[in-house]
């Protein structure tokens, strides 16, 4: 089989790759990167074709579940963070990222890589619209890049780094992003208080039929404090289609039985405006877990500007000895 590399595929930095998703007639090509890590930043779990190949060649698969770009950005500044740190970890290298075309996400996380690299705001700019049809950068990512700072909890440097970065030289400070070490680190995510919470996931959920619905799932914030909760932030949906929301935590039963964890209030508290709201069901436990209500303050619920988009902000309230776990949310209309 002839070596066809990935749609966009190109070395950004010796042992980076970036590109599209790569499929059985790619694999030649990828086969003597020698690959350790892949980095999939796509909707659905990777293929078991994907999974079988990174399994040959001794990969791992870091699966970040990413809604394919809809003029929405699905990454957090903590998110984007993580990706870095993997991509500049010696541990990890060779490295191959990818979504589903090669396009925005891949871009966004690499325009974040090369802002911690010192490159110039032109010089990342340019690199991003060679990718892309439109030939320049949004503004939802300019001003993405012009606000990363490596998160809430910071951006930590690995022990060792390859030479591309700063030299190989471990650096203590940089002019536009929070640089941690692994105490400050800790001490940032258990010193979390609930209205400091940075966001988790922003998501545009779309209908193309009446009778469709969607059920959107968040994944948790990383951290090992046990009194950590969930938030939403600017969560855009169409009016039209806000029909309800509501939230539910879930208990890993190795936390003990049921009677052990208690929420300090009753039910969630549902988001109603003049658009109305209702509550939808979560789906049934999975075998070993339980269900719990998580209630939820709305902050927010407004319509944002001409688009017609409604910005909800969502804030948990602390549960008594749960983690940190997946919330959800469901849209009909």
């Amino acid at each position: 089989m002839a070596a066809i590399p990935p749609f966009r595929f190109e070395e950004i930095e010796n042992n980076v790759y970036r590109g599209a998703y790569p499929t059985l007639r790619n694999f030649p090509f990828l086969l003597p990167l020698k690959l350790r890590t892949i980095i999939s930043l796509i909707p659905e779990k990777p293929t078991s074709d994907l999974k079988k190949f990174a399994e040959k060649i001794g990969a791992k698969i870091i699966w970040k579940k990413v809604p394919k770009y809809k003029e929405a950005i699905a990454l957090t500044p903590e998110g984007i963070t993580d990706l870095v740190e993997s991509l500049i970890s010696l541990d990890s290298l060779p490295v191959y990222i990818h979504c589903i075309d090669g396009l925005h996400v891949t871009g966004l996380v690499v325009m974040c890589l090369r802002k911690l690299m010192h490159w110039r705001v032109d010089k990342i700019k340019a690199e991003f619209a060679r990718f892309v049809p439109e030939r320049n950068v949004p503004p939802a990512e300019s001003r993405f890049l012009s606000a990363f700072d490596g998160g809430s909890a910071g951006l930590l440097l690995p022990k060792a780094i390859p030479k591309w970065l700063f030299k190989g030289n471990r650096i203590s400070r940089h002019p536009t992003i929070k640089l941690v070490t692994r105490r400050e680190r800790q001490e940032r995510l258990d010193s979390k208080a609930v209205e400091d919470i940075d966001v988790m996931r922003t998501v545009s959920i779309q209908h193309t039929e009446p009778s469709l619905s969607t059920v959107f799932f968040v994944d948790p914030v990383a951290t090992a404090n046990p009194n950590s909760v969930a938030m939403f932030d600017t969560l855009f949906v169409s009016p039209k289609n806000l029909w309800g929301c509501t939230t539910r935590t879930v208990m890993p039963h190795q936390l003990g039985s049921e009677h052990d964890v208690s929420p300090r209030s009753g039910s969630p508290s549902i988001a109603s405006t003049n658009l109305g709201a209702a509550v939808a069901a979560a789906p049934d436990a999975e075998q070993n877990s339980r269900y719990y209500p998580c209630p939820y303050v709305t902050d927010q619920l407004r319509e944002d500007g001409p688009s017609g988009h409604v910005t909800a902000t969502l804030r948990a309230l602390a549960l008594e000895g749960l983690t940190t776990t997946p919330a959800w949310m469901a849209f009909s209309q």
